[in-house]
């Protein structure tokens, strides 16, 4: 494997050699809990917005953008939305909306694998958004919420939006007193599937028998990966002294496993003042006078809960000028 940086927060891509299949392994911590920190969430929902960060930090690390990519849950049951976004350069944050008079009935199973989110969220769906400017067109995809936890609601909506079987492990928890997360994720490379899916060998095969061969041997390396990936531990992936490079090596290493740099991930939020006056600035006079409270405007950040206040005379100064 090449030499790569070990930070605590990062995503390690990488690739298997021996066969057409791509992946990554992510580690949060330091990012996480400055992520979470100003907001008074119960440990459950600091539990699913780990993974959910995970995820989002998995699904950047699959395309190429400039700008914004979002991952968000809209669903009917305790929790109503999760929200998670990572810029092009690293930087990440996030939210929860949920129902505070029912904090009783989010228990947080320490010894729990994975969390079971059918009683938690409900029905609703989950959307994959990259918005890379005013200039350029959005790409979003949409797919409800299948499954019982969010590594099976990813790989729905691999399947479903971009037909690439993918398999993904997920991860979240207290270690040492301090919550961290972390996943796996395997995906058949695209150029290695026919129209309907399929892998092909990556070299042409003659004859029938042969090719049955080769089709059968990408199937075999396929579940031997899922099955070797699925053996990660949640220590490993939680335990900030255990770098990615080791567990992919641990893993992959006879399968001839290929890691690039690893990309740093960071807690970033990008509100302003500025961003607040461009905003307000789109509301008439009349529209901006309704919104005083007590003589100003208080604008509060979902992300960090940082705020901005506004008077008339600095409004006047600021936006109607």
């Amino acid at each position: 494997m090449v030499s790569i940086g070990r930070s605590e927060d990062g995503v390690l891509p990488f690739s298997l050699s021996s066969s057409q299949i791509r992946g990554c392994l992510v580690k949060l911590g330091t990012s996480l809990n400055q992520a979470l920190k100003n907001h008074s969430y119960p440990p459950l929902i600091q539990q699913l917005m780990g993974e959910l960060m995970a995820l989002g930090v998995m699904l950047a690390s699959t395309i190429k953008y400039e700008g914004k990519l979002t991952l968000q849950t809209n669903s009917d049951g305790l929790v109503k939305v999760m929200l998670v976004d990572i810029t092009s350069a690293g930087l990440i944050r996030g939210y929860a909306s949920f129902d505070k008079r029912s904090e009783k009935d989010f228990i947080f199973d320490q010894d729990s694998q994975h969390i079971s989110i059918v009683e938690i969220m409900g029905n609703g769906h989950i959307a994959f958004t990259v918005d890379q400017g005013a200039e350029m067109e959005r790409f979003q995809g949409i797919v409800s919420l299948e499954g019982d936890t969010l590594s099976s609601c990813a790989r729905h909506y691999f399947m479903q939006s971009e037909q690439i079987e993918t398999d993904i492990f997920l991860t979240a928890g207290y270690y040492k007193g301090i919550i961290r997360s972390g996943g796996l994720m395997l995906q058949r490379m695209p150029d290695s599937q026919n129209k309907d899916g399929v892998m092909k060998p990556s070299q042409p095969i003659g004859g029938s028998v042969r090719q049955k061969e080769g089709l059968s041997n990408f199937e075999e390396d396929w579940n031997r990966a899922t099955i070797l990936m699925n053996s990660v531990k949640n220590r490993e992936l939680l335990d900030p002294k255990i770098d990615a490079q080791s567990i992919v090596y641990r893993l992959f290493h006879l399968d001839g496993v290929r890691g690039y740099p690893e990309r740093e991930i960071r807690f970033g939020c990008h509100c302003s003042r500025e961003r607040v006056i461009a905003t307000l600035s789109n509301f008439s006079q009349v529209e901006i006078s309704n919104m005083f409270v007590d003589g100003k405007i208080t604008v509060k950040c979902q992300f960090c809960n940082s705020e901005e206040s506004f008077t008339q005379q600095s409004i006047d100064a600021s936006i109607l000028n």
